[in-house]
């Protein structure tokens, strides 16, 4: 075999030190293998002069050969993984949000149980949202709060959810069961037909993971914001061409899983970051988990001109304000990074776990201010 990955490398390049560096080997050493193919075939298949190399018709004839037969060779190590352990297609679950406990055990006993053949993962969002992925084409099913009335889809009841009316003790005193009528003069606040966390205004729910290395700027300790990852383009554009957040597309989720507060980040069909933290651990200081969220967060901006020179190039800061902590938690955690060419957080090893927080806030993102010009003086 090896020798005609010597001879394809020769007819293709049609000259024999370009080949042997294609093969990092030496020409000489090169010249010999043909030479060696050449006799065990009874055919010359090259004509040699001291500045051009040219295929015989026997080398002609051969090349197609040998390329086929290559080419059958490659494929034998993945021939033989597929059919040993064949490759898993990835299926893409909408997950609408505050989905009952005992569905969500379900959907994960049917990822484990298609785990050899597929790979389940979950997506968030709200069921409209959801329901119109499906109808592109952009998730191959989703759970949905009913009702679902496009003809183009077909629906299947997955669970019903009985509802509890909560009173005060001294009504209906001794009835096992009251009428919807009797409930009519109380004050009822409906709920929102499928709520969505991490609702950003002006851009709706999307969900964010990024990697920030702490630093300090003339004294000032902050983070600087290294890489950002969502999942919905209108907040990436904006934040990378109005502002300076590192962002691209990706596809980070979070959601509680047997015990877990269980964080993952895909970048198109391959993961690259897994957390788990215990849920609801430990409970955490409602001013340190605000003290967390609102150190100063510096990135660089950065705009070439159309000779490709850098026209911008500043150091900017911002803060996040108006912070109202609604819970905060704490606990052990692992992080697991995953190389990847376009998305390189594991360029950036994890030596040791210090700490992990788990914080429902709502907040505000100040505008970033430049503190530093880079071509000032330039």
């Amino acid at each position: 075999m090896l020798h005609l990955r010597y001879f394809v490398a020769v007819a293709e390049e049609l000259n024999f030190s370009a080949a042997a560096r294609r093969l990092h080997m030496a020409a000489s050493p090169l010249s010999q293998r043909i030479k060696d193919l050449e006799h065990e075939l009874g055919q010359q298949l090259f004509d040699r002069s001291t500045h051009h190399v040219t295929l015989t018709v026997a080398g002609t004839a051969l090349l197609p050969i040998a390329r086929d037969v290559l080419e059958q060779v490659n494929s034998i190590p993945w021939r033989l993984r597929e059919a040993a352990n064949p490759q898993r297609s990835t299926v893409f679950l909408g997950m609408p949000a505050g989905v009952h406990p005992d569905l969500r055990d379900r959907v994960t006993a049917l990822a484990e149980r298609v785990r050899e053949r597929f790979e389940l993962k979950r997506w968030p969002g709200a069921s409209p949202d959801l329901v119109d992925a499906v109808l592109d084409g952009r998730l191959a099913l989703t759970l949905a709060r009913m009702p679902v009335t496009d003809p183009a889809l077909g629906a299947l009841p997955a669970m019903s959810e009985r509802l509890a009316a909560v009173v005060p003790a001294d009504q209906f005193t001794g009835r096992d069961s009251v009428s919807l009528a009797e409930l009519s003069g109380f004050a009822y606040i409906a709920s929102p037909e499928d709520s969505t966390p991490g609702d950003v205004s002006g851009y709706g729910p999307y969900t964010e993971s990024g990697q920030a290395i702490p630093v300090t700027f003339d004294g000032e300790r902050g983070e600087y914001l290294h890489a950002m990852y969502l999942d919905n383009f209108p907040a990436t554009a904006s934040g990378r061409e109005v502002s300076a957040y590192p962002k691209t597309i990706g596809a980070p989720n979070l959601y509680v899983d047997n015990g877990a507060l269980v964080g993952t980040l895909d970048y198109g069909t391959l993961r690259v970051a897994t957390a788990t933290m215990g849920y609801k651990h430990f409970a955490l200081d409602t001013e340190a988990a605000g003290a967390q969220i609102t150190v100063p967060t510096f990135m660089l901006k950065i705009i070439l001109g159309y000779d490709g020179a850098p026209r911008v190039m500043e150091l900017v800061r911002t803060e996040i304000t108006d912070v109202v902590v609604k819970e905060a938690w704490t606990g052990p955690a692992r992080l697991q990074l995953f190389e990847h060419v376009l998305a390189p957080l594991a360029d950036l090893p994890v030596r040791e776990i210090v700490s992990a927080s788990h914080i429902l806030t709502d907040l505000t993102l100040a505008p970033v201010t430049p503190v530093h010009d880079y071509l000032k003086g330039a």
